[in-house]
């Protein structure tokens, strides 16, 4: 398809590898090699493989009253706080917390949930799903009271970035 004033017939079209993105400006290779979900750009901006540590995860019979938040469906919750962090580093870059209606996803979904620490952003672009995200709250510091996983005196906290997805 052809467009007025369009110089594509001069242009050649060419898949760019990996490597091709790295050598690309930051902005870009995120425009580029991301679907939208948080550890495909924190991948980029940490120049490492993520991986989520799911540090606590709890299904609750129905939503919680949050102060701020609009009235979750009718349904199952899973709560899931989770650490992402580099592979290789092993730095952590943010805490998360969400809360997902178990009962409007389809069962595939719902395994890998509960199954595995799989993203759960991964997840549901991989399905094709749509997902409805409040805006975060952002804290800056040390690992939120109860996610932390070192023993006292082992090793300061990374200071994380976070909030609710």
């Amino acid at each position: 398809m052809h467009w007025a004033g369009d110089r594509s017939e001069n242009m050649t079209r060419t898949m760019l590898s990996d490597i091709d993105i790295r050598e690309l400006d930051r902005d870009l290779q995120i425009l580029l090699a991301t679907n939208g979900t948080l550890t495909r750009i924190l991948k980029i901006i940490a120049d490492d493989e993520i991986v989520v540590e799911i540090i606590n995860q709890q299904i609750h019979p129905t939503a919680p009253e949050i102060p701020d938040l609009e009235r979750l469906p009718d349904s199952r919750i899973l709560q899931r706080q989770t650490i992402l962090k580099g592979l290789s580093s092993g730095e952590e870059f943010i805490a998360a917390e969400a809360l997902i209606a178990m009962d409007l996803l389809p069962t595939a979904i719902l395994r890998k949930l509960t199954e595995t620490d799989h993203p759960i952003g991964e997840l549901m672009v991989a399905s094709c799903l749509e997902v409805f995200k409040e805006t975060a709250e952002i804290w800056e510091g040390s690992c939120p009271i109860g996610w932390s996983r070192r023993p006292k005196g082992n090793h300061p906290h990374t200071p994380l970035r976070g909030g609710i997805i």
